[in-house]
């Protein structure tokens, strides 16, 4: 991708209106090809269905700016949004730090047989009723599809239950799609399908119970455009009222104007776009493949993922082996973590930071260092464990 950036620099140089104001809540070509984007790319939608309308996007300094203030128009303080757990650590934060909005953690069962954490109906009703029965008010759920941490994607007939689910519920239907385009490893044949192609797809069919105004899709450019530094979150909704509000705040979250117009110039050259993701793809499954062998190697356990750059690791083993423990705990978890750091050398992220309530769990990125390093890292918690000292607590 640098080298695309370079290329758009050179051809499309700064201009005294770069220099400028631009609308806060995203330029206007900026979002004229934010629409041809999602519309070929993210939602795969077919112009006889729908056209994707510029008008429906926000731009923002960032996804997670942009579910900050979306959680605050859906919220009042207090309030509470019901996410599926494992989940990505930073959602709480968004959600909670300067406006006051709860997260609510859906758990997520683990199927040992089918070796992944499987989100169902019944679970989801059943925490919506505790919720309710415990004073909260639950006014969001928010997916995120493909999932962080765990890369799976969840099923069009899913995704299309939760949004009718939330509809008859009064609850908005908030889906987090940053790694929508990072798609290598289609696991029984799983098809990513956004919810904006879901949305525009029931409108299209007359037979729709609600106008889909309770669907928001959260995107970047962090993820699968790999431009992470550049702070660039989208919103696209049909919900006019959540637009008024959220432009409001546009005022504190804008993106430049020249970061606008370099994506702007990125996006019109859609050849050389869907190059760089036929390739970040493949790059994503070679560095897959290589882990995946190292840990298959060392006999440790993982859910397969879908999408993303993420892996979902089973330490739980390991962890009894190290504290000689037939069963083991959270506690036993973070003390895992900590002799990790401390003696391995090693830092790997614990499952209770993502919320999951299976302890044993870690997360592992596969693409922030090289296969080597990654191996490395784990033989030396391998090393580690196999030593006869015991963790010392303090």
């Amino acid at each position: 991708m640098t080298e695309y950036i370079q290329t758009i620099n050179k051809d499309h140089p700064v201009q005294t209106t770069d220099l400028n104001y631009t609308d806060f809540a995203g330029a206007p070509q900026f979002r004229t090809q934010l629409a041809k984007f999602f519309q070929k790319r993210l939602f795969a939608l077919s112009n006889e269905v729908a056209t994707v309308d510029p008008n429906n996007f926000m731009v923002f300094n960032g996804a997670g700016s942009i579910i900050e203030s979306l959680s605050s128009s859906v919220c009042e303080s207090g309030n509470y949004i019901m996410i599926p757990a494992p989940q990505y650590l930073a959602f709480e934060n968004d959600l909670n730090r300067r406006f006051g909005c709860n997260m609510l953690p859906l758990y997520m069962p683990y199927n040992k047989e089918a070796n992944e954490f499987q989100l169902n109906k019944r679970d989801i009703q059943a925490c919506l009723d505790q919720a309710k029965s415990e004073g909260k008010k639950v006014r969001g759920f928010l997916l995120c599809n493909p999932n962080n941490p765990t890369g799976d994607i969840y099923p069009r007939e899913l995704v299309e239950w939760i949004i009718d689910w939330c509809s008859e519920n009064s609850i908005h239907f908030i889906s987090d799609e940053v790694y929508g385009l990072s798609i290598f490893n289609k696991r029984n044949g799983e098809e990513f399908v956004s919810a904006g192609r879901i949305a525009h797809e029931g409108i299209a069919s007359g037979n729709a119970s609600h106008d889909y105004t309770h669907v928001h899709i959260v995107y970047s450019f962090s993820k699968d455009i790999t431009l992470n530094g550049f702070r660039v979150g989208v919103l696209y909704t049909l919900n006019q009222d959540v637009l008024n509000f959220m432009r409001g705040n546009s005022y504190f979250q804008g993106v430049s104007s020249h970061t606008q117009k370099l994506l702007t110039h990125l996006l019109e050259r859609d050849d050389l776009l869907g190059n760089f993701l036929l390739e970040n793809n493949k790059n994503l499954t070679h560095s897959y493949n290589q882990v995946a062998s190292a840990l298959d190697e060392f006999k440790i356990k993982y859910v397969v993922p879908s999408a993303g750059v993420l892996m979902w690791v089973d330490l739980s083993g390991l962890i009894k082996k190290k504290l000689n423990k037939d069963t083991i705990d959270q506690q036993d978890e973070i003390t895992f973590w900590q002799g990790c750091f401390d003696e391995a050398r090693v830092y790997i992220p614990a499952g209770q930071f993502f919320k999951c309530n299976v302890p044993g769990w870690f997360r592992v990125c596969f693409t922030t260092y090289s296969a080597d390093i990654t191996t490395l890292a784990f033989q030396r918690i391998l090393n580690w464990v196999e030593k006869n000292e015991r963790i010392i607590v303090n």
